[in-house]
């Protein structure tokens, strides 16, 4: 169809729309175009429910590593993974102060008053002068952990003159519906980012057809999501991979299950896997399914969300496969948990819904967030812990250039 697509004008439509300012456009023009591709990567597709987020341009330099976001139950790319609104947050900065005591630095709270005072609109300064004056300063990170196992680490803060303070700053201005394809291109090069989008249902009174009860079970997700990857070239490179909720479901099935298959293929996506990093999931189960038995009667919960009752028995010899190949592939991972419950306004229920112990999978590093279910995946700026532990997690994985 290549040369109808052409003679039709539809080429220079969807490169038209690629350019589109709203990425709900843009993103799925740029999947088309590199479909139509028959020169680069011919042997490459990417199936409807796959988002290439970066790169977007053709003939650019070879990726070196895929990143992949996989959402949760009822989220989706460009829902997901946007940018938390910031109207309530502002950074914590710390003013270094010299003491008495061996010269050590001693930080102290500087209020908004003050730090107006002394740097105005700090994106008016020349880097020379920025580079002086923000190394008297400490700057938090946003989404700072309450609490972290022995195995987690920082960063926690930077030093004012640090390039992603002023890039921060700039950030506050405008708004990201999918900071992964906004924020980490710009942040690490080389690397190709894709985004996978599912259908789900809380309920089974939803509009779906009878048979979906079967397709939409956590087995047959993963394999059909396998092969939509291995289409789309994943397994050739290193991998790091990123998901919220039940999408770290989704990645432990497909892990194991490549672990175990005798197609080279799809084994690449566990032999290439880097690093695994879960924001909120719920390795043993959720309450979500243990509302009263009235709410039980009314919803009818579907299947995705019977699957996720805490100690179902799937689960968690799930977890313990996945546990097993984390020791034998040498998977680091990094786990996020939420500790403020999510308003659900149409139960009119406050709901925490991956308690702690859930989330923690009992390896690697793990960090108790001050964010809700909804809102731990979305950083409020590049200064946010969130998303600063994922990029120093892909930049320790992104080969050096030659």
């Amino acid at each position: 169809m290549l040369h109808h697509f052409f003679v039709t004008g539809c080429i220079g439509l969807l490169a038209q729309w690629k350019q589109h300012p709203d990425i709900r456009l843009s993103v799925p023009a740029t999947r088309a175009l590199a479909n139509l591709d028959m020169d680069d990567t011919p042997e490459i597709k990417f199936s409807s429910h796959l988002h290439l987020l970066h790169p977007t341009m053709r003939h650019v330099d070879l990726p070196k590593l895929d990143v992949v976001f996989i959402h949760g139950l009822l989220g989706g790319v460009f829902f997901t993974w946007r940018q938390r609104g910031h109207e309530h947050t502002s950074p914590s900065i710390l003013q270094k102060s010299s003491s008495s005591k061996g010269g050590r630095d001693i930080g102290c709270n500087i209020s908004d008053e003050r730090m107006k005072e002394y740097l105005g609109d700090v994106t008016e300064f020349k880097q020379d002068e920025w580079d002086m004056l923000g190394s008297d300063f400490e700057v938090v990170l946003s989404d700072c952990p309450e609490n972290a196992n022995v195995e987690g680490k920082g960063p926690y803060s930077y030093s004012g003159c640090h390039p992603s303070v002023r890039q921060s700053l700039e950030d506050r201005k405008t708004f990201s519906m999918c900071w992964p394809h906004d924020w980490l291109p710009q942040d690490c090069h080389h690397l190709r980012i894709i985004g996978v989008n599912y259908d789900s249902n809380l309920s089974m009174w939803t509009n779906i057809c009878p048979v979906e009860s079967i397709t939409r079970n956590l087995e047959y997700r993963s394999k059909e999501l396998m092969k939509k990857l291995t289409q789309a070239g994943l397994g050739s490179r290193p991998i790091v991979w990123v998901a919220h909720s039940m999408g770290g479901l989704l990645v432990k099935s497909m892990l194991t299950k490549a672990s175990k298959d005798g197609d080279e293929q799809m084994r690449g996506l566990c032999d290439n896997t880097k690093a695994v990093v879960f924001y909120s999931v719920p390795h043993r189960g959720s309450p979500l399914v243990y509302l009263t038995q009235v709410a039980q009667l009314l919803w009818w919960p579907s299947v995705e969300v019977r699957e996720l009752r805490e100690n179902y028995p799937a689960l968690l010899c799930l977890h313990t496969e996945f546990l097993n190949l984390v020791e034998k592939a040498n998977i680091e991972v990094i786990s996020f948990a939420e500790t403020k419950p999510t308003h659900i306004s149409s139960l009119h229920l406050q709901l925490k819904f991956v308690p702690t112990e859930s989330a923690n999978p009992g390896v690697g590093e793990f960090f108790e967030i001050p964010q809700d279910h909804f809102h731990i995946c979305k950083p409020n700026s590049r200064q946010s812990f969130l998303y600063q532990k994922l990029l120093h997690l892909i930049q320790k994985y992104l080969p050096a250039d030659e």
